[in-house]
């Protein structure tokens, strides 16, 4: 086939249907590759940061919990 031939097919009407349904399938998969990477990522973002899929934090057991430390008063008289 020759580019003459080539032409004169790619500028008839179905040459033509057929370009723009190539155009419109190639979209549609790039469209569904960046949805299904952005899913992907959105999963291990939420994984690292510890939520859930309704938006709630998610505490570990006894979290939230932290003992304070106060100095006992006879710590203080050992120390003058």
């Amino acid at each position: 086939m020759n580019r003459v031939s080539r032409l004169r097919e790619a500028v008839t009407v179905e040459g033509l249907k057929d370009r723009v349904g190539a155009l419109a399938l190639g979209a549609r998969m790039l469209r569904e590759e960046v949805a299904q990477g952005q899913t992907e990522k959105e999963f291990e973002l939420r994984a690292r940061l510890g939520l859930t899929p309704d938006r709630t934090p998610q505490l570990e057991p006894g979290a939230g919990r932290h003992r304070i430390e106060l100095p006992n008063d006879k710590d203080k008289e050992g120390t003058t």
